[in-house]
């Protein structure tokens, strides 16, 4: 098989899979967390040993990218948090509400756990396996054009599976939309930093604004 099928299949694969366990088997979140890195860094190891290649040298660590980054992170955070306040009354987040505490498998009880470990952690798998695996290594095989467009659907269809039933028709094509121009945005920071790091601090703080909102819906 041709590395570049081999990519879009592993990635289709793993995205179905973690989509079927978020929204079918609904595990607590720790199983659910589990399986995903077992899914997505399994996927990309099983890359490195039929076809000999370590991804790590596709992802470099650039602390300028950081610095420059930070302002645009900070603004991301205010504009989401601001988003939700100013909307809110438009808007019902009743399912949000509802979602979290049933099918997503959070609770107060565990969401300090699930508050750092999605802001930190699953941030950085998220951005390991959709700009590291499915955006540079891809990239680098199709071109720019074809990688950009593949990565950026599944990162959004990946989403909004997992976020089924939270939202009206209307805020849940708003969300679909919103999550591909996200996933553009990531793919052009790697790109121009030529790091992941940097689409990580975004997502990280993109995280901990919806992070907040669910403090606030929770509690």
């Amino acid at each position: 098989m041709r590395k570049d099928h081999f990519i879009y299949l592993s990635v289709i694969i793993a995205v179905s899979l973690m989509s079927y366990v978020d929204a079918i088997l609904q595990p607590g979140y720790l199983i659910r967390s589990i399986i995903k890195i077992f899914l997505f860094c399994g996927t990309v190891l099983a890359d490195g040993l039929i076809y000999k290649h370590n991804i790590l040298k596709d992802i470099r660590f650039n602390a300028s990218a950081l610095k420059r980054v930070v302002p645009l992170a900070l603004g991301v955070y205010v504009l989401i948090i601001s988003a939700y306040f100013i909307f809110r009354n438009v808007f019902d987040f009743t399912h949000v509400k509802e979602s979290l505490l049933s099918s997503a498998g959070v609770s107060k009880d565990n969401f300090v756990f699930v508050f750092l470990y999605v802001a930190l952690v699953n941030s950085f798998l998220e951005e390991f396996f959709f700009r590291g695996y499915a955006f540079l290594h891809l990239k680098n095989l199709v071109g720019p054009k074809k990688a950009y467009i593949f990565s950026s659907t599944v990162f959004a269809l990946y989403h909004c599976a997992m976020m089924i039933g939270w939202f009206n028709i209307i805020l849940y094509l708003l969300l679909i939309v919103s999550l591909f121009v996200s996933g553009l945005i990531f793919n052009f920071l790697n790109e121009h930093f030529d790091s992941i790091f940097a689409s990580w601090l975004f997502h990280m703080f993109a995280n901990l604004s919806i992070n907040t909102v669910g403090i606030i819906l929770l509690f």
